[in-house]
């Protein structure tokens, strides 16, 4: 025996997952929310308020009152609110900087790609051109419709290839 262990995160951010909610916070705030957990980042996706994204809250956690008819005793459950889930999986990677990933949700909704945003990642759903979103306040997201889809992200920028020139 080697003596490794390994244990799985459950509170880390997996490589791709669609979140039926979103919210918009102050982006010098989005850290201590996230920090202090004020922010249910399984359920819901958090985006800076200098985005114009529209947003589908997270519903309240609903209340259920049970009254014992026998004592009249009563007892208050929070039932925690589900979200809808969606499939999504990397299916090709051609490099770091290259992805197909594939997606079935059953709403509009949004997939985080745990990979740092920047503008100039470019994603593509169907050959039509989607923004790039900042989400959490550093991760790449973006914008999909209901249904099955096939999801090109690549990285390209202008200011890289010209370097390569340069320095190669």
């Amino acid at each position: 025996q080697s003596g490794i262990q390994m244990k799985m995160n459950s509170q880390a951010f997996p490589r791709t997952k669609f979140y039926a909610y979103s919210q918009v916070e102050r982006h010098d705030n989005i850290p201590s929310l996230l920090k202090n957990q004020e922010i249910d980042y399984h359920h819901s996706i958090v985006f800076d308020s200098d985005s114009d994204i529209k947003t589908n809250p997270l519903p309240k956690p609903e209340k259920l009152v049970h009254i014992d008819s026998l004592t009249g005793d009563t007892t208050t459950t929070q039932v925690s609110t589900k979200s809808p889930i969606g499939q999504t999986k990397i299916i090709k990677s051609k490099s770091m900087s290259e992805y197909t990933i594939e997606v079935d949700v059953p709403q509009e909704g949004f997939v985080l790609f745990n990979e740092n945003y920047h503008p100039d990642w470019r994603i593509s759903i169907q050959d039509q051109e989607i923004k790039p979103l900042r989400a959490f306040h550093t991760l790449l997201a973006f914008e999909v419709p209901q249904g099955k889809h096939i999801v090109q992200i690549r990285f390209s920028s202008r200011s890289v290839e010209t370097s390569k020139v340069f320095i190669f």
